[in-house]
């Protein structure tokens, strides 16, 4: 009877398991985040958190069947296209796990971690391999993806020097799953190295364009008329 039960529980514990979600830890590892007014360039390690509003938001993706963000494996910095929310047909799916940084300079936790560190991947089963990046900005773009996209495509102006930033893409990371340990996320490959958040200036969308140029020529008009 005590073997049947040993069984059953096992069996129960499998079930619960693979039904479970996959989970990561941000904590930890050799990775550490800065500013940088290019990529690649000198740079300065963001801030910790000073008030209960963070200074910059990280959003989460990952990929079960692509190495790679419109072909490149590469940390990408101040550009307004080429991030893994702007790619279609990719397979890189948005977590909805936002991370902000923490009071250390240069890293940063998941917002919606538990009291272990451990933060649990929507939409990712539990013990399932994928690659993950990371898409990081200053906080004066907004607190979502949809307004770093909004900003990106011109249609959303900010107050001060905005930063935007994705991590390279990690190697294959099994994630935890039930009780077992979560994966490390940032650290030695496969997990995702250190990075920059570039200054980043969006690109007027085209109706922002045609006005300004209107605006130019009125003035010009108007200069003409009253020499």
């Amino acid at each position: 009877m005590k073997k049947v039960l040993t069984i059953v529980a096992v069996g129960l514990l499998a079930v619960s398991s693979s039904f479970a979600q996959g989970t990561v830890n941000f904590a930890g590892g050799t990775t550490k985040v800065s500013t940088s007014a290019t990529l690649g360039g000198a740079g300065t390690l963001i801030a910790g958190n000073t008030s209960s509003t963070p200074n910059y938001y990280f959003a989460l993706f990952f990929s079960t069947t692509t190495a790679n963000v419109n072909g490149s494996t590469a940390a990408l910095g101040g550009s307004t296209t080429g991030y893994a929310f702007q790619t279609t047909g990719q397979g890189w799916t948005f977590s909805q796990d936002y991370a902000t940084n923490t009071t250390t300079a240069g890293r940063f936790s998941s917002a919606v971690a538990d009291a272990n560190g451990i933060t649990t991947v929507s939409g990712l089963a539990g013990g399932a391999a994928a690659y993950f990046t990371v898409v990081g900005w200053s906080s004066n773009i907004g607190s979502t993806v949809a307004n770093l996209q909004s900003f990106l495509a011109g249609t959303e102006q900010v107050t001060g020097t905005a930063y935007v930033g994705e991590s390279a893409v990690s190697g294959l990371i099994t994630t935890g799953a039930g009780l077992g340990t979560p994966a490390a996320l940032f650290g030695a490959a496969p997990a995702i190295p250190g990075w920059q958040l570039v200054t980043t200036v969006a690109t007027p969308e085209p109706s922002s364009i045609a006005l300004g140029a209107m605006g130019v020529a009125s003035l010009l008009a108007f200069r003409r008329k009253k020499a």
